[in-house]
């Protein structure tokens, strides 16, 4: 969602150039920690920079599902109308019983997940230009279409600048995300999440 839809850049003279989202390790994230700054393999200071990291998994308990044991369960609804019932003469007249549209949905296993940001730029007109479009999106819901999506809530953004030993000035932000999200099992077959199907017209 970050790299598809936010999209976030900088700008620097006169160039628009695309901000790196980085995953933090452990290692990656203690060596975060200490130094004040991420670092490339070479050992340089990177700049513009975005590091997240997962910070919780717990379950929703604002949602309560017993997914059973075989972790397939799934809810079917009927659809109040369907064009396969439209009005003709010989319906009328034979009595046809009307055919049912049915929907049969996947039902996850809601959670509640957290992270931690931290987004790091030269100049603060930067870190404004990328925090707008990450405020921009907060309450939306993040994830592909066509698929399960993902409520994100940012609760607030602290902002701070250094200077490193070298000299160089750096801004960052640091935020909390929290996502109301979906779990779905390896072992399930879930590439369509919603089938539709037909119970049998008869006269």
């Amino acid at each position: 969602y970050f790299n598809e839809v936010i999209k976030p850049d900088v700008l620097d003279g006169g160039d628009r150039y695309k901000v790196p989202i980085r995953y933090a390790s452990a290692e990656r994230w203690n060596s975060i920690q200490s130094d004040g700054f991420m670092r490339s393999p070479r050992g340089q200071i990177l700049l513009p920079v975005i590091v997240y990291r997962r910070t919780s998994t717990a379950r929703d308990e604002t949602i309560p599902v017993d997914s059973m044991d075989n972790h397939q369960l799934k809810y079917t609804f009927e659809s109040r109308y369907s064009n396969k019932n439209r009005y003709d003469k010989f319906s009328a007249q034979y009595g046809l019983k009307p055919k049912k549209e049915l929907y049969s949905v996947a039902v996850p296993d809601y959670q509640v997940l957290t992270y931690d940001v931290v987004i790091w730029t030269e100049y603060i007109s930067q870190l404004n230009g990328i925090i707008e479009k990450v405020v921009h999106s907060e309450g939306k819901y993040w994830g592909k279409p066509g698929k399960f999506r993902f409520r994100n809530k940012i609760d607030s953004i602290e902002d701070a600048t250094e200077l490193t030993a070298d000299g160089d000035r750096m801004v960052k932000a640091t935020f909390n995300m929290t996502f109301n999200g979906y779990l779905m099992p390896e072992d399930y077959d879930y590439e369509v999440l919603t089938q539709k199907s037909f119970t049998t017209g008869k006269v």
